[in-house]
């Protein structure tokens, strides 16, 4: 069988309809994609090189800036000497000539200690200043209660002689740790002068070293607005290849061996650029002043991150739009071959001799017109083949299965009837009520097709049924009626009292060692009709009261116990009182043992209840 349809399949129009209106539209849709794909990674690329090489731009005028305060602040001992402080330069010319280790006056030392925290107070990144004279008598102060090391020796540093050699220059000195204060872990760069003696301008002698200690807090200020990538780091190198500040904090302080490798790289007459390398792009910005270089390693992953972030977003509506276009496709396929298909359907029904058989015309097209002909075709040879055999048959089956309904009920009736009057005969005058009570709720159940009923027919019925229960249980069981004649004409749904009495009787009172009753009263309450169904039986334990109200309010039909389901009734009524009047309405239960237990019917107050098989709740 699949041999013969595959090369139908092939054949197919729809196929063919839905391979060529994929074929141009998606092959366009595949080129264009392509095409823009490219444009916007190579524009991703030379945005993210461009915003990347700006910030960098600006960090390196931070810099430049931070770099050229610091150096004015190291000029201040020239600018000392005026006014009252003019004694500054004296007293370091008496310092150069007075021999090593020998102790100033309490003025000039107190003097220089005024220097000191003067330039202290300048800034706020400064934290320590140190100025060393000529012999190394040493005056500092700090921002933070730190011991300094007395016996720490300058003149035996690398660092002390490398300021030395710098001549008149700025110097910076990279991250180190604070050795000349005792157990200070902290890390400061280092801006160094030496000053000069002024009055000799041939032969100027160095008359002490001024040493301004700056925490890394203002790189942090600058460093805090780069953020390149995850993994792209940025550093600030001077020309020795030390790592001056790095948001990278492990390369603080380190000599950079890759910085050294590519140092010719860094350096040109431009003062920013890029380098292209093969994992990453170097993004570089020199700041002139402090002699470093603002570099920026931008990895390739980071950059190709947002191309890739790029070509998904492309890629996902590339995806999206082929799904629709192939969806299109096939929808339109659709639209075409499933309305013949099941027109091929129809007919195959017409030809095994089902006239019923019709197709639901949904558009005005040639194909709705086709199905619309055939649905006329069929119908005008259903009339015809009707008219002359199946209505007749039909007919006839109606009034046979109408006239077996009928005979049904009235059967029942009248075998009940003649097996009363059969008992009477023979002297049986009880057994002859018993079977004409039940006869009666028979007919009232099965018989009387209403929805609705006055209360007085459902208390006429609950009467009849306590006949049966007198003669059963031998006057054990009795019915009292509490009920106005006002309220006996009021509509009531059917069957909604008995299930409850039933229950008064056979959960009630039967199980109770004695005799017993059932009270039914009725009022008008708040513009409802309540009806109550009161029993002096065992009652119920709380526990199986909390029972009963979780299965009233729950979706199920009854409890389920060894002995089988129970409470269906009650729950039965309060569905039924629900779904016709509303959420409003239905059972309240109360009970205690050994008393007995009360069942409320709320309702709304019906007036008027028509003859027909159908309902009328017309208003008080």
């Amino acid at each position: 069988m699949r041999l013969q349809r595959n090369p139908l399949f092939i054949k197919s129009i729809f196929l063919k309809f839905t391979l060529a209106f994929i074929a141009v539209g998606l092959i366009p849709l595949l080129c264009f994609s392509y095409i823009a794909i490219g444009a916007f990674s190579r524009h991703i690329e030379q945005s993210t090189m461009d915003d990347s090489r700006q910030l960098l731009g600006f960090a390196g005028q931070s810099l430049e800036k931070m770099v050229a305060d610091y150096n004015n602040i190291t000029k201040l001992l020239y600018s000392y000497n005026s006014g009252r402080n003019g004694g500054l330069e004296k007293l370091l010319q008496t310092a150069v000539n007075a021999r090593p280790g020998a102790m100033l006056s309490f003025q000039s030392t107190q003097l220089m200690n005024d220097f000191v925290r003067y330039v202290l107070d300048t800034d706020a990144h400064i934290q320590n200043v140190i100025f060393i004279d000529a012999n190394l008598r040493t005056y500092y102060t700090s921002k933070s209660s730190k011991q300094f090391d007395s016996d720490y020796n300058f003149n035996t540093r690398d660092q002390l002689q490398a300021i030395l050699a710098s001549g008149k220059r700025l110097k910076i000195l990279p991250p180190h740790p604070e050795a000349y204060f005792v157990r200070s872990r902290n890390r400061v760069i280092t801006f160094a002068r030496n000053y000069y003696e002024l009055t000799d301008f041939n032969h100027p002698r160095i008359l002490g070293t001024l040493l301004l200690d700056v925490d890394l807090d203002g790189f942090e200020a600058v460093f805090r607005r780069l953020n390149l990538g995850e993994n792209s780091p940025v550093a600030v190198v001077d020309d020795q290849g030390y790592c001056i500040y790095s948001n990278d904090q492990r390369q603080i302080g380190l000599q950079l061996n890759w910085f050294l490798k590519k140092r010719r790289l860094f350096t040109g007459e431009e003062a920013a650029g890029i380098i292209r390398d093969r994992d990453a792009y170097f993004i570089f910005q020199q700041v002139p002043l402090g002699n470093w270089t603002v570099i920026g390693r931008l990895s390739r992953k980071d950059v190709f991150k947002r191309v890739n972030a790029v070509r998904n977003s492309i890629g996902l509506m590339i995806l999206a739009c082929s799904a629709a276009l192939v969806l299109l496709s096939l929808a339109f396929s659709k639209g075409f071959a499933v309305p013949v298909r099941k027109l091929m359907g129809q007919m195959r029904r017409v030809e095994k001799g089902d006239l019923t058989a019709r197709v639901a015309v949904r558009s005005e097209d040639e194909i709705g017109q086709l199905a619309a002909g055939f649905n006329q075709m069929v119908g005008e040879l259903q009339d015809y083949i009707g008219k002359s055999y199946l209505a007749q048959i039909k007919q006839k089956e109606a009034e046979l299965e109408a006239l077996k309904t009928q005979i049904r009920p009235h059967f029942l009736y009248n075998t009940l009837e003649v097996i009363r009057m059969c008992a009477i005969d023979n002297g049986a005058a009880t057994v002859g009520e018993m079977i004409h009570s039940l006869s009666v709720q028979l007919q009232y159940t099965i018989g009387f097709n209403r929805e609705m009923v006055t209360l007085r027919q459902e208390v006429a019925m609950i009467q009849n049924y306590f006949r049966l229960i007198k003669i059963r249980y031998e006057d054990k069981i009795g019915l009292e009626l509490n009920l106005p004649p006002e309220l006996l004409e009021l509509g009531i749904l059917k069957l909604s009292l008995q299930p409850v009495v039933e229950n008064a009787v056979l959960h009630g009172i039967k199980p109770k060692d004695g005799p017993g009753k059932v009270l039914i009263s009725g009022e008008i309450r708040d513009e409802t009709l309540t009806i109550s169904v009161f029993d002096d039986g065992v009652g119920m334990s709380p526990a199986q009261l909390a029972r009963l109200h979780e299965l009233l309010a729950s979706e199920r039909m009854g409890e389920r116990t060894a002995e089988g389901w129970k409470q269906i009734g009650l729950k039965n009524v309060h569905d039924r009182l629900r779904l016709n009047f509303g959420a409003g309405y239905g059972l309240t239960v109360a009970s205690q043992e050994r008393i007995g237990t009360v069942v409320r019917l709320v309702m709304p107050i019906i007036s008027e209840v028509t003859e027909d098989a159908g309902q009328s709740i017309a208003g008080r």
